[in-house]
């Protein structure tokens, strides 16, 4: 929806946070009457665990806001560096101080709409816990008609039922997005999940909670009423605040956690950047280990595989104990939280960690490592020493190999192949049959598609998209929601960008610039 700067006050000796809006959003006639009026509304709220907003206008069509830049990292930042959960008393920290901004907000009429991790700063110089981008807010009391009909505000991912369902909201919808947040912190998943918008909307409205304590190893039982009271249904089955949930919540967590029969207790142990969260094995072989044969890169492989059954509940995979899963070679192919389910292999040196899963007849191979929350599935294969981290999803047929690293919420699917040294990150997306090669990068939602080939050092990003039979070589650039297909080529050290487009069979190469909209369908450049 827009850009954040770090910007020199033009007239005060500091620097600000400037949020710039996209031109569409800013085109929108309703938008615009909205984000003057939030704008306002956001301003007037004064709290120590609140952004402050500055200032806001319109320059030339374009909508900006101006608020306290806060030197630091994110919610959403920690939890990624600890995917398996943060350590505790951080987590209430935030939760208290979150609690503490929203039920401000929420006694003066104002509902947040988009609490999450990503919206929760904290400076590091000090410590400050601040929820920010109240651009969004709303008035309780009624409805102004400035919310065009169909339209939906929020993050699917921590949306309140009645949120999804556009019935009139309260704080009581904050705490339901404050308890989403508080589980993905506390326990590296989130609460409900799917592969598509609308699996996630069902599991909101119809799911109930999933055991928090099962997804980390260590939590006290205690946790599990706690998050099923703030996660109900009916906001008048939750907390009357949320200052009541953190209370219950830093109780319910200060219980000693009595471990599982036959199971070492969770441990929290240093590793100088963050900290790690080592739990016991969670599942067991089960049957005769089975000869298999298979082939990667042309040569032949013969392996003898275990067929794993979980040992306890894992709801962040959907798992429950008993059930069985995919077939590993050694122990050391599965720790952590992680899973392999379905007919999965993983084999060789590979290792799937931390919440990652690797499921349906999905293989992993050689040294490949699968961590964080990430996905592999369909026919997916990885192997070599290719790494998928974070939120990443590999799916369908695709394959990644050599040393390529996909991160950052990227989704490879189809028939895509990554490999050598490419990379994928930052929700950029790789599909149909396209290869991307050498030490090319994908990155910040571009889309790389159909029979295309990217190598070379080149990089697609900003929101760009690539289809067609196109090939991007060199150090070529393209960006800035620029569009490439057809059977162009972009050689060298050429830029296309600034919603720029190239089609047809156009040959754009050595330094050659290609801005500002400007369309080329044939010829050559450079």
């Amino acid at each position: 929806m827009g850009t954040v700067y770090a910007a020199q006050h033009p007239r005060l000796p500091r620097m600000v946070a400037l949020k710039v809006l996209n031109v569409p959003v800013s085109a929108d006639p309703s938008f615009r009457l909205r984000f003057q009026r939030e704008g306002q509304l956001a301003a007037s709220l004064e709290h120590p665990h609140i952004v402050p907003i500055y200032d806001c206008g319109d320059d030339r069509g374009q909508l900006w806001l101006s608020m306290r830049l806060v030197r630091g990292t994110t919610a959403a930042a920690q939890v990624a560096i600890t995917p398996q959960g943060m350590p505790v008393e951080p987590v209430l920290d935030i939760v208290r101080a979150v609690a503490s901004a929203l039920d401000f907000a929420n006694r003066r009429g104002v509902v947040h709409r988009d609490v999450k991790p990503a919206n929760i700063l904290i400076d590091t110089d000090t410590g400050q816990v601040l929820l920010s981008d109240f651009g969004i807010a709303r008035q309780m009391s009624g409805d102004d008609g400035l919310t065009a009909a169909g339209s939906f505000i929020g993050t699917f991912d921590y949306s309140s039922p009645e949120q999804i369902s556009d019935d009139d909201l309260d704080g009581r919808s904050d705490q339901y997005a404050l308890a989403c947040t508080v589980v993905q912190l506390l326990t590296g998943c989130k609460p409900f999940t799917g592969h598509t918008a609308a699996a996630i909307i069902k599991r909101h409205l119809v799911d109930p909670p999933p055991s928090v304590a099962a997804m980390r190893p260590g939590l006290p039982a205690a946790v599990d009423p706690v998050f099923n009271r703030a996660l109900a249904k009916r906001p008048a089955d939750r907390y009357r605040s949320c200052a009541d949930f953190a209370k219950e919540l830093a109780a319910a967590l200060h219980t000693a956690a009595a471990p599982t029969p036959g199971e070492a207790p969770t441990q929290l142990i240093s590793t100088g950047e963050a900290t790690r969260i080592t739990t016991s094995i969670n599942y067991e072989f089960v049957g005769e280990a089975q000869t298999f044969t298979y082939t990667v890169a042309d040569v032949t492989h013969t392996v003898t595989l275990r067929r794993i059954r979980a040992t306890r509940d894992l709801p962040q995979h959907r798992v429950t104990a008993g059930d069985r899963g995919g077939w590993i070679q050694s122990p050391a192919n599965l720790v952590d939280q992680a899973w392999v389910g379905d007919e999965a292999w993983v084999v060789g040196s590979a290792r799937v960690r931390e919440n990652a899963a690797v499921r349906d007849n999905a293989f992993v191979g050689d040294h490949a490592d699968i961590a964080g929350t990430a996905r592999v599935d369909g026919s997916a294969s990885v192997f070599g020493e290719a790494r998928v981290l974070g939120q990443s999803r590999i799916s369908d047929n695709s394959e990644i190999n050599g040393q390529a690293m996909i991160s950052g919420g990227a989704w490879v699917q189809e028939d895509a192949v990554v490999t050598e040294s490419a990379s994928a990150g930052d929700h950029a997306r790789v599909s149909g049959n396209a290869r991307v090669a050498g030490e090319a990068r994908i990155r910040d939602y571009a889309n790389v598609t159909e029979q295309c080939e990217i190598s070379g050092q080149a990089r697609v990003d900003g929101h760009a998209r690539i289809s067609g039979s196109v090939t991007v070589t060199g150090k070529a650039a393209v960006s800035d929601r620029a569009r490439v297909y057809g059977r162009a080529q972009i050689a060298d050290n050429a830029v296309v960008a600034d919603d720029a487009s190239v089609s047809g069979d156009a040959v754009i190469g050595g330094r050659a610039q290609i801005l500002d909209q400007e369309t080329i369908t044939t010829g050559s450049r450079g």
